[in-house]
């Protein structure tokens, strides 16, 4: 049968819209036979780049080199494109919780996506943008897929995305067609292959999860002294610990302070192995987005409730918060505001609002090769002191701690996409030139929220809030209601 040139064509067009589309990544004819090797990693093996990415950037072309900065979970990590800091969201995933919440493979999954992408020697990020968008709903982080290579060779780059999937860290999420429409194929090919083991979130009990219903009733103070006992714990620890998800905690305590819908508490009593002069402990807990905590809590009162204890940039904090007023085993109890409950003072006698005053001018013992030592025993602890808002010249630092060009920016303060801020300042201490530096760090879910241009560079301000570690430095961060409350402008002091 002759066939002519027109036919032909028309026959190809239609194959092609039957087929959906078309890619150079195309393997939908290749996609590996399931294999019964619970490691198997064929289907991921499969795939390979061949976009070209030289000479692009992702943030403006869809495709580019990135460089690890730091790691948030199994689905999100923040990169360097070039000089520009991102926040990035895996497409076609979602992994367990392990950071607001901790659920089962949460931690694995956060912890397998850290070794790639941190040690491997080749980042590249790609994305569909005509069809995935640019960033997600919030337009704060970028979205796409990232390859990796361990030994820095691109023609072993591996698509992070579907390997999480194949391993059976999340189910295929990628629903929608596009020209990268031989991903959604092999996606579909990885998930049935680990549901078919039952791998992992498809059946299989996560060894680093506390599944048993025991509750530790326990005070910040024993926690803060024996985190390795009931926290979460990574596999990277320097002690060489067992990773684990944390045992579940019920903690009562004080409300001192609210960021957004998260709380700052401090114990209602000291503990029997406290001297009666220490300060009573205190923590900050990361409830998460969207709970609305803040209207159903306020400063003052006392609450009962369930959670797990974490670290963040290796911060103590307190997370997967149970907040529902209404489950039956593990209720979010507010035993109300304890200024207006005669028992309740009673019962804790040691109960105040106050902050501990935090003196930082010990220019007599000042050691700048130490200096930040002097906040130490502040740590965690709802406080008051002074901060002077400086003017500075500062940038991104490199690995050398240079500047790195084009980052450079002079002013008091910096902002992200999420309206987070960081109002840069000094304490009171002061030994020739050097200051003890504590920034003031505004969250963007503070409410009401205090605008930068509140703070005047040279101006002294008297603030209380959270003072938390921030990688070497410390910051205060401040609560809600903070230009009402909690900031007073002193002006400029002599």
């Amino acid at each position: 049968m002759k066939f002519t040139k027109k036919f032909v064509a028309l026959l190809f067009t239609a194959l092609m819209l039957v087929t959906g589309c078309n890619n150079n990544n195309s393997t939908s004819n290749n996609i590996p036979s399931n294999n019964s090797d619970p490691n198997s990693t064929d289907i991921t093996d499969s795939l390979k780049l061949t976009r070209d990415y030289q000479g692009k950037t992702f943030t403006t072309d869809g495709i580019g080199v990135a460089r690890f900065r730091s790691h948030t979970d199994g689905d999100t990590t923040n990169w360097w494109v070039g000089t520009e800091k991102i926040k990035f969201r895996y497409l076609g995933i979602n992994t367990p919780e392990s950071t607001a919440n901790i659920e089962p493979w949460g931690l694995s999954a956060s912890e397998f996506t850290r070794d790639k992408t941190k040690n491997a020697k080749l980042i590249v990020l790609e994305n569909d943008v005509d069809v995935f968008g640019r960033m997600d709903n919030n337009k704060a982080r970028y979205l796409g897929f990232v390859w990796y290579s361990m030994d820095g060779k691109p023609e072993n780059l591996r698509c992070l995305n579907l390997e999480l999937v194949e391993l059976g860290y999340s189910l295929n999420q990628l629903a929608k067609d596009s020209t990268l429409c031989p991903y959604r194929e092999l996606f579909a090919a990885a998930e049935k292959h680990a549901r078919s083991l039952n791998l992992k979130i498809h059946g299989e009990k996560d060894p680093t999860y506390d599944y048993s219903n025991d509750v530790e009733s326990i005070s910040i103070y024993e926690l803060r002294r024996n985190y390795q006992k009931y926290g979460k714990i990574e596999s990277d620890n320097a002690e060489g610990l067992a990773p684990s998800s944390g045992k579940q905690l019920r903690i009562r305590a004080l409300v001192v302070g609210m960021i957004g819908d998260n709380m700052v508490i401090r114990d209602l009593q000291r503990d029997k192995e406290q001297e009666d002069e220490d300060m009573l402990a205190g923590i900050y807990c990361y409830a998460g987005y969207n709970t609305s905590l803040a209207g159903a809590v306020s400063v003052g009162d006392v609450v009962l409730f369930y959670c797990r204890a974490t670290k963040f940039n290796g911060t103590m904090q307190l997370s997967d918060l149970q907040t529902s007023f209404t489950d039956r085993k593990r209720p979010f109890i507010n035993l109300g505001n304890i200024i207006t409950n005669e028992t309740l003072q009673q019962t804790y006698p040691d109960y105040d609002l106050n902050p501990y005053e935090m003196d930082t001018a010990d220019t007599e013992n000042f050691d700048a090769s130490k200096k930040y030592a002097a906040f130490a025993p502040y740590e965690g602890k709802f406080v008051k002191t002074k901060v002077t808002v400086r003017m500075i010249q500062s940038g991104d630092m490199d690995d050398d701690g240079q500047i790195i060009p084009g980052t450079e920016f002079n002013n008091y303060f910096k902002e992200d996409a999420n309206h987070n801020y960081t109002c840069y300042g000094n304490s009171q201490a002061k030994n020739g030139n050097n200051y003890l530096v504590l920034n003031l760090r505004v969250d963007g879910t503070q409410y009401p929220r205090i605008n930068p241009d509140y703070f005047q560079p040279g101006n002294t301000y008297e603030c209380c809030g959270y003072l938390s570690p921030y990688f070497d430095k410390y910051q205060l961060m401040l609560f809600n209601n903070t230009s009402e409350t909690y900031v007073v402008d002193l002006g400029k002091l002599s």
